[in-house]
């Protein structure tokens, strides 16, 4: 293919180190190969929690309509994006100052991936808290761009729950058993819902997100 003229534009610190013009897409290339590893690790680790899990699960191919069928299946997009969803760690994170504020913190750290590219203001956000008390414990909105430096952060203004939405009520709706903090709990900040569980999730939560 030609070369473009120009340099292309390379997100999120994701910068070659020479500025001089690439054959290649970087949101393209950048995109395909995370969204490659994410479905990847996504079925990892349904498999060591004893879920179903598809057949790439723990091999690698160069099989390009396996892979391409894999990213369709995991890739997030803005057209099927309900809302984010930004975990805490309780154990690593005060959720107690939280809790006594009826807010969750203001900025919260995100991978340097295509997801956090995806992220703008006014987007639906929702607070999972992890360990013993998992669950749905706030919901609200991004409030500006991801913020770039040594750790990348997201602005927020999140509402805490009165009573949180426990895990186990969740998974007992048909359309949010497969969330994907269900299949890969140990996934960096952000994760997601789809448009039709976040349509599930708004009939649940007691803040009007509309």
């Amino acid at each position: 293919p030609a070369v473009p003229s120009a340099p292309p534009s390379w997100p999120l610190g994701f910068e070659p180190p020479s500025a001089g013009p690439s054959p290649l897409d970087p949101l393209v290339v950048m995109s395909s190969s995370l969204m490659l590893i994410e479905c990847l690790s996504v079925d990892v680790g349904a498999a060591s929690r004893g879920l179903p899990c598809s057949d790439h699960a723990l091999t690698i191919r160069t099989d390009f309509k396996h892979y391409d069928r894999c990213m369709k299946a995991r890739s997030v997009t803005l057209s099927d994006l309900g809302a984010w969803v930004i975990k805490c760690n309780p154990a690593k994170t005060d959720l107690a100052s939280m809790i006594a504020t009826g807010k969750a913190q203001q900025h919260w750290c995100v991978a340097t991936n295509y997801r956090t590219g995806l992220m703008a203001a006014g987007q639906p956000v929702l607070f999972w808290v992890s360990g013993a008390s998992r669950g749905l414990w706030g919901a609200g909105r991004i409030t500006g761009a991801p913020i770039r430096g040594a750790v990348w952060k997201v602005p927020t203004d999140i509402d805490l729950f009165a009573d949180p939405i426990d895990a186990s009520r969740l998974s007992a709706v048909p359309d949010l058993a497969s969330m994907e903090v269900f299949r890969s709990a140990q996934q960096s900040n952000p994760s997601w819902v789809s448009k039709r569980e976040w349509a599930a999730i708004r009939t649940l939560i007691p803040i009007d997100m509309t």
